[in-house]
């Protein structure tokens, strides 16, 4: 298993140091002030639509699923 941490802590490393690279390269997205909040509903609908389509498959292979008792005590 590979920690998620470090990986967090060298991306805001690496956005800290070169943020004026960053910026520079990402800046013309957030002039858009429509593009931003757009994507972010997009964004938003294909998760629910990816999260639905995840479940069916679920069912699928492994039958209907019990959510209120998943280990199956009484």
């Amino acid at each position: 298993m590979i920690p998620y941490g470090p990986f967090l802590c060298l991306g805001t490393l690496v956005v800290i140091v070169c943020w004026a690279r960053v910026w520079s390269r990402v800046q013309f997205a957030f002039e858009l002030g429509w593009l931003v909040p757009g994507v972010l509903f997009v964004c938003f609908v294909l998760l629910g639509v990816m999260l639905f389509l995840w479940q069916q498959i679920k069912t699928l292979l492994f039958g209907s699923t019990d959510y209120e008792n998943p280990a199956g005590e009484q």
